[in-house]
């Protein structure tokens, strides 16, 4: 049976988690280190072909535009190399304490340059 359209967005979440984790800012840290979280303002997806239950996935993230407060993150969903779904996620950060907006954090727009430039 295919996998249900909507689990392509808990996939774009994690391939965002596996991301940070990559270029080296952990999302506990900003949260831990830094006082800030992000909250999802907008998501999208474009759908070509459905996964079948069982069939292996892969996602490829990056993101791609950092505003003062919110960023960009481009995501793509295969299957070995047939592309799936591709699709954003615009994320905003904003203080643990208070809710409000805070500009992203140095520390990530740092590690995100050097990462996608290696």
């Amino acid at each position: 049976s295919p996998n249900f359209f909507a689990n392509y967005l808990v996939y774009f979440d994690e391939a965002l988690t596996y991301y940070l984790e990559a270029v080296g800012v952990p999302y506990g840290s900003l949260e831990d280190e830094e006082g800030v979280m992000f909250v999802y303002r907008k998501s999208e997806c474009q759908y070509y072909q459905s996964l079948k239950f069982g069939e292996p996935l892969r996602t490829e993230a990056a993101i791609v535009r950092f505003g003062e407060s919110s960023m960009t993150t481009a995501i793509r969903a295969l299957r070995g190399d047939v592309l799936l779904a591709e699709g954003a996620l615009i994320s905003v950060c904003l203080g643990l304490d208070d809710r409000t907006k805070r500009r992203i954090p140095n520390r990530l727009r740092e590690a995100v340059r050097r990462y996608e430039a290696a």
